[in-house]
């Protein structure tokens, strides 16, 4: 597979560089609520609560933990932009015993339903869907697609899907 990224990347939000060979034990648990807690204070001031619903089953993968906790940055930063005030974020993490895939799922609602025409586009290079740009007027179009990248570089997928009354849900899949 063709490496997506140079050695080393840099990550946003102050993140050291990541050598392609840098592979660790990820502990799923913790990789969330890290991510989580850099959003929490900005999600307060929306009624916006990221809640990871078991923290005590101790899942753990293999790969790069700066680049899994900037993939959920990444998804958490989007549910508190462009979420839907009052609502809670609710993360569930598990290993699927019949494909030996780690599986975190994310869930929330959006302030603006998501149009289903939109949904096949999330992810392309530079897209941003119509309710996002009613929501914040700036935006690259370039996070969703970099944690595609990121996800895939690391043997996952991260799929998405739009429901009524604005319903999200991102489901981020990767080898153990």
């Amino acid at each position: 597979m063709h490496n997506a990224y140079p050695e080393p990347l840099f990550l946003a939000q102050g993140s050291g560089g990541v050598a392609k060979d840098d592979r660790r034990k990820i502990v799923l648990p913790q990789v969330i609520i890290e991510s989580a807690m850099f959003f929490q204070e900005d999600g307060r001031s929306k009624g916006i609560e990221i809640n990871l619903s078991d923290r005590a089953t101790q899942n753990t993968i293999s790969g790069h933990p700066e680049l899994i906790r900037q993939v959920l940055m990444n998804i958490f930063d989007n549910f508190i932009k462009y979420g839907k005030r009052n609502n809670g974020v609710e993360v569930d993490q598990r290993i699927q015993k019949s494909t030996g895939m780690a599986i975190i799922e994310i869930r929330g609602l959006s302030e603006i339903p998501l149009d289903q025409s939109d949904l096949k586009k999330i992810g392309t290079l530079g897209f941003r869907g119509q309710n996002a740009k009613r929501i914040v007027a700036s935006g690259s179009g370039l996070g969703i697609y970099i944690c595609k990248k990121i996800i895939q570089e690391q043997g996952g997928s991260l799929y998405i899907e739009a429901g009524a009354l604005g319903k999200m849900l991102f489901v981020i899949k990767l080898p153990i």
